[in-house]
């Protein structure tokens, strides 16, 4: 089961035991951009993943994976 980005940032915040406003303050960002990004109604930046992952104190990981069966030799 695949959870989408803002699944995940709600259980971290739970985890976290942070709301919007807060997590907002600590990254730097505006209450209404969270808030957004919290109900996946928007493109999140890169920029902006970072800070959110400073201010809740993660560390950020970005990884490509090869979807189904590539071989790495462009077929």
């Amino acid at each position: 089961m695949n959870i989408t980005f803002a699944q995940h940032l709600k259980v971290i915040m739970v985890l976290r035991q942070m709301n919007q406003r807060t997590l907002a303050h600590r990254a730097g960002l505006s209450e209404s951009h969270v808030s957004r990004v919290f109900n996946g109604l928007a493109n999140v930046r890169l920029d902006t993943l970072a800070k959110m992952a400073m201010a809740l104190d993660m560390k950020l990981n970005i990884e490509l994976k090869p979807k189904g069966d590539w071989h790495g030799n462009g077929e």
